[in-house]
């Protein structure tokens, strides 16, 4: 009886937001399915003939979609229709119509997000720089490029009897906030314990091409990752190398650079998943897979909870190939006896992606590990 009041009123609103089908479910699509007033708008394959009319008149919810569409086919097209009515939209639908842009963001598009660093709501320039970092070669980028080089010291040293060349890296956070990093989104103020400087720092690094630290050190992405191994500032140095590939995996040597933090998580006495799975939840689907299987080749100390979590957080289905290496995987690196609480979960969400055709497989480790189940 709840759904249909719900679709009601959600059907009056001026602003439909389409997360109520989620907590509806099945009952609610089917339901707006039967009633034209209470269909959720989504993108389609082609362009509505009455796209101008429905961008001008629709709902925001419908403006949405449609962008999607429109953007889906002709880019240009979308960029021109959110800057025809940019000026008079509010600030919630600019910041949606620039992650909408940024689900797929193009060259051509950096003039127009550059623009919108100097919008009037926060909001929108938040995520006008979340696009922007996600850009290769974006201004933006260049920009904390710059910053960083200030940053980053080296020395070379002579070592040993043989006077082997030594590369020793430092980082040196800045000692003073700069009132123009706020366009580039830098916040000025960190949560509760955190440093200022390294808080500045870590939002710089993570927004730059990686390559800045081999250029200046003359080191492979390996190499460099050792030598910071030692600065009293490397696990904020390292969680914002993470933070960058994360965000521009198109990035020049962003391969080279994977494989070095992959082998540092691996060569860790603990692997960090969050850390891990933003790494491979932003490489393609072929290549997501590679890494998870790279990391477990270094790592044999990944057992139980952490094998099964860090196999199954990236939430694309599984190849066949990818399946039988990762059951395979996880029949080694689970106890006898394992404690349901801990994998449960996992185990639910491995049963949703792996590959059909290695159904069995799953069924017998899960016979396996519970013989009594």
């Amino acid at each position: 009886v709840i759904v249909p009041v719900l679709l009601d009123w959600w059907a009056r609103q001026p602003n439909r937001p389409p997360e109520v089908f989620e907590v509806t479910g099945a009952c609610g699509a089917w339901l707006a399915g039967l009633n034209a007033d209470w269909r959720k708008p989504v993108a389609v394959s082609e362009v509505p003939a009455d796209a101008d009319e429905v961008w001008q008149t629709g709902s925001a919810a419908e403006r949405a979609a449609l962008l999607v569409t429109v953007r889906n086919s002709d880019p240009a097209r979308a960029m021109a229709m959110v800057q025809a009515t940019w000026g008079v939209d509010g600030a919630e639908e600019r910041r949606k119509f620039v992650e909408i842009l940024g689900r797929g963001v193009l060259p051509a598009d950096e003039p127009f997000l550059e623009s919108a660093l100097d919008d009037r709501s926060k909001a929108v320039r938040r995520e006008a720089v979340r696009v922007l970092t996600q850009l290769a070669g974006s201004a933006l980028r260049a920009r904390m490029r710059e910053r960083a080089a200030s940053m980053i010291r080296v020395e070379k040293t002579k070592t040993g009897l043989l006077r082997r060349e030594k590369t020793n890296l430092k980082v040196e956070p800045p000692s003073a906030f700069d009132k123009a990093w706020e366009r580039d989104g830098i916040e000025e103020q960190p949560a509760a314990g955190k440093g200022k400087r390294a808080f500045w720092m870590v939002q710089v690094l993570s927004a730059m091409d990686l390559v800045l630290w081999t250029e200046r050190t003359g080191l492979a992405p390996s190499d460099v990752v050792a030598a910071l191994s030692g600065d009293e500032y490397f696990d904020d140095v390292f969680g914002a190398m993470v933070a960058s590939i994360a965000a521009c995996p198109q990035q020049p040597g962003s391969a080279s650079w994977c494989d070095a933090i992959i082998s540092a998580c691996a060569e860790r006495t603990f692997a960090n998943e969050e850390r891990l799975s933003s790494i491979w939840a932003a490489q393609t689907h072929e290549l997501s897979e590679a890494l998870r299987l790279r990391f477990f080749a270094r790592n044999g100390a990944a057992k139980g909870a952490v094998a099964w979590t860090l196999l199954v957080s990236d939430p694309r289905p599984w190849s066949r190939e990818f399946t039988v290496r990762a059951l395979t995987l996880l029949r080694s690196a689970t106890p006898k006896k394992p404690d349901s609480w801990e994998i449960r979960s996992s185990i639910e969400s491995a049963s949703m992606l792996l590959h059909p055709g290695a159904a069995e497989l799953f069924e017998a480790l899960i016979g396996e590990m519970y013989p009594d189940g």
